[in-house]
């Protein structure tokens, strides 16, 4: 088939995909959807993939892909695949979009038969009969749009026609089970005897097939399945994977046995390992009361927990009190090692410095500002910066200014009065010509002292 053998879309096509899509999109629907319907090109079924979209009250049709049963490679136009985001169709040439898509020329371009074939429910099913190797392959009788899937297979197993006449369609394109109903006539029998339960439930091939072989029942087996897909894929019951693994159906029975979960049975194997039970015993590791040691053991694993928590709180308060009074310590050496700093006073003011970072949480509570706070205790107690409160000679109980001074530095970082608000000229020509050059010359006398000692 070459570009020039692709026709336009038939009316009567047209009018079949306007129907079919009339069901679901009654409204105006902004989005992109697929139908396809059968052709012939020579000898060949084609399969035409439609792209359609509303667009002011109109439908818009697009020709975008053309597969051909026997061909390895499809035709694609004006539409892009991503594999999270699905498909893409550009409509510049319909009028709808106003700049051309970078993916979209109108060109037909060469691919893989699998890579441009979105789901696409087929409007004319029936024109398969028109060809006689397929009169008798039950493709109309087939659920499922990948009809190309199912007939490729049909040609190479005939009997995927019969799993379809008896309502088994999900696994008519299984080549697992189309080769087992070759080579096994009574699994073919087994199929049908059991195709009402099969065809009414979900199952998985591997459950079909180890059912039969093993004789057991197909919701049993099923259960079974889920159960090792749950405990193989969920990453929190690893362990339990390693435990059980040359062990799994006779855990599958004890649980569904007593009528528990595996979350339940994961919380109680997490409370014995926290107890250090011996998992290895089998009283432990399957009880024969589930539900009365699955109480028991949660019960005392919390009575443990909550104690080895307490424990914690309590050293922990320890520590805390402990590096308490190792700050209380510092801050108190650090004031007493700098209260040279203080012997200044001018026009009525003072300087005091801070002795215990009670003094701060007071200064800070009555001048509303922040220097009650952790950070402030630290700086202090390491020696990082130091506290001083200004106050008035004659109230020197009673908080007015704070300023904080760099050691390393040698000047104030920040002075505040009441809510973090600036001082008066006064007291700010008193801090930055009267009492800073003096700090200045007694922290250099202070460091002085330290070189001699040493």
């Amino acid at each position: 088939m070459t570009i020039d053998d692709i026709k336009p879309i038939p009316k009567y096509i047209l009018k079949l995909i306007e129907k079919k899509d009339n069901k679901v999109y009654s409204e105006p629907n902004g989005t992109t959807r697929f139908y396809s319907y059968l052709s012939r090109f020579k000898k060949e079924i084609i399969k035409i993939t439609v792209a359609v979209k509303h667009y002011k009250g109109k439908r818009y049709y697009k020709q975008v892909a053309i597969h051909g049963l026997n061909a390895k490679n499809c035709f694609a136009r004006d539409m892009l695949v991503y594999y999270i985001g699905g498909y893409h169709v550009g409509w510049f040439s319909e009028g709808i979009q106003k700049y051309e898509k970078w993916y979209e020329d109108g060109k037909w371009y060469l691919n893989p038969d699998k890579r441009f074939d979105p789901y696409a429910p087929i409007v004319n099913r029936s024109y398969i009969l028109k060809f006689p190797e397929f009169k008798y392959s039950a493709a109309t009788e087939y659920k499922y749009v990948d009809i190309f899937k199912y007939l490729r297979l049909y040609k190479q197993y005939p009997q995927a026609e019969l799993l379809v006449k008896f309502g088994l369609s999900a696994f008519a394109t299984s080549k697992q089970i189309l080769r087992a109903t070759v080579q096994d006539k009574s699994f073919r029998k087994w199929l049908i005897n059991n195709r009402a339960e099969i065809a009414s439930s979900n199952y998985y091939v591997h459950t079909l097939l180890l059912a039969y072989k093993t004789g057991k029942p197909l919701r049993e087996t099923q259960e079974f399945e889920l159960f090792k897909k749950h405990l193989t894929t969920d990453s929190s019951y690893t362990q339990l994977r390693i435990i059980f693994k040359n062990d799994m159906e006779r855990f599958f029975h004890y649980i569904k046995k007593n009528n528990t979960e595996l979350r339940s049975y994961k919380d109680y194997y997490d409370a014995c390992v926290y107890l250090k039970l011996n998992m290895e015993e089998d009283k432990n590791l399957l009880p024969h009361d589930f539900r009365h040691w699955h109480d028991e053991r949660i019960e005392q694993y919390r009575t443990l927990w909550y104690a080895e928590l307490e424990k914690q709180r309590k050293e922990r308060l320890i520590e805390e009190e402990k590096e308490r009074a190792k700050k209380v310590s510092q801050f108190k050496a650090i004031s007493e090692k700098y209260s040279p700093l203080t012997g200044c006073t001018q026009n009525g003011l003072i300087i005091v410095i801070a002795s215990s970072p009670a003094d701060l949480v007071k200064e800070g509570q009555a001048l509303n500002h922040c220097v009650g706070g952790i950070t402030y205790t630290n700086r202090m107690a390491d020696g990082e910066s130091l506290i001083f409160f200004i106050r008035n000679a004659t109230t020197p109980e009673i908080p007015f200014v704070t300023l904080e001074y760099s050691v390393q530095k040698k000047a104030v970082l920040q002075c505040y009065a009441y809510g973090n608000k600036k001082p008066n000229d006064t007291v700010m020509n008193f801090v930055n010509n009267i009492w800073l050059p003096y700090a200045n010359k007694q922290l250099a006398k202070i460091k002085r002292t330290k070189i001699k000692a040493a």
